[in-house]
Parts: structure tokens; sequence; C-alpha cells
């Protein structure tokens, strides 16, 4: 797939866990390194393009991060981003869901809608900003279902979730969810996406 849509170039993908390299790797066409991302450089070339996507809003220091980022570029190589701005749940469900989401990554240091930030922060030191809008992202509601669902286990394991959400909340969410499972109404949630490109000058 990747192939297909950069004929000729050489892709390398960055995670830290060695599972998920492992997984990311097998059979694809495209290299798969374990490193940390908030740390530079990168055990690769500079690179004419770097892609994120559902990433800063996960990271500590998403501004420094994204300086650090530039760093991996040659000159005029571009930095390409894609984060939440804000999602318009359209159900009590997902809107209960979200609500907890933020509450959690907020505990966290995280900000699900750090696409704002992106908006407004200064372009980094050797960077200039060519690129930020917006765009949707219009799932269907049994897609929304089937993205959340897997987390709830997770976060009865995850202190920073039980502050937000016991035992009651998360079967109820759980149920919610799961009746919507198989529904292919569309636009009864909407990511409203944050999409900016950095250059690199020098």
């Amino acid at each position: 797939m990747v192939g297909s849509c950069c004929p000729g170039a050489r892709v390398i993908g960055v995670d830290s866990s060695a599972a998920f390299v492992a997984d990311a790797g097998a059979g694809a066409d495209l290299e798969v390194v374990q490193h940390d991302v908030t740390s530079v450089p990168f055990p690769v070339p500079l690179a004419d393009l770097v892609y994120a996507r559902y990433l800063l809003a996960h990271l500590a220091m998403p501004e420094a991060c994204v300086a650090g980022w530039i760093t991996l570029l040659r000159a005029g190589g571009r930095l390409l981003l894609e984060e939440v701005e804000r999602i318009d749940p359209g159900l009590p469900v997902f809107e209960r869901y979200l609500s907890t989401v933020a509450a959690v990554m907020r505990d966290e240091a995280h900000d699900l809608y750090v696409g704002r930030m992106l908006d407004t922060m200064a372009a980094p030191a050797g960077a200039r900003r060519l690129y930020s809008a917006t765009g949707e992202v219009r799932p269907t509601t049994g897609e929304a279902a089937r993205m959340f669902l897997p987390n709830l286990g997770i976060w009865r394991d995850r202190p920073a979730a039980r502050a937000h959400a016991d035992d009651t909340m998360l079967d109820d969410l759980a149920r919610e969810l799961s009746e919507l499972l198989d529904s292919d109404a569309r636009g009864e949630i909407v990511w409203h996406m944050r999409r900016v490109v950095f250059e690199r000058l020098r």
C-alpha cells in the first residue's frame, strides 16, 4: 500500500514498542525501527517528508516534539501533521466517552484536542508554516463505536481512567457502544482535523 502511493520512496516507520515494530514490519513494504519519537535524532537518514497523525495528542510538550521533528528533515523537507481540533458527538454515549477520554488525557499531561494548539503555535526555529486548515472526518456510528469500545477494557486497569470512570460507568458505556456496532448512520459524530505543514528552511 505504501509503495503504491509513494513509488520509489524509502518509507520508514518509527515506534517505541518492539511488539508494534515487529507487527508493522511483517510483510509490509516499509521499514520499521524501534525508537522513542520524542528523542531526536532518529536512527534514520534525513528525510524529505515526516508525517504524524493522532500522535501529538499522546505526547507531553508537543511544541518541543514538533521542533525536534523539524531537525529530521533535509532543507526544503516538510513536516505534515494531523491532529484533532474538536469532535462533535451527536449521541450522548459518544459525549460521555469523549469527555472521559479528554479528562484522562489532561491528567496525564496530554491533550485530546491538540490541533487547536497547532493552529496558533509559532513555526519552529529554521522552519516556516506552509499550510494550516481543518477538514472533517465522518465515520459511521458503527465505525466510531468499534474504535472506542476496546479502550474501555484498558481503562479498567489504568489508574488515571479509574479516577473518572467506575465499573458501572464502564459497563454502561460498553453496553451502549456495543448496541451501535452495526450502525451505518453517518454524521452522528464528526472529527474536525487540523492539518498543518511546516517546511525546513536550512
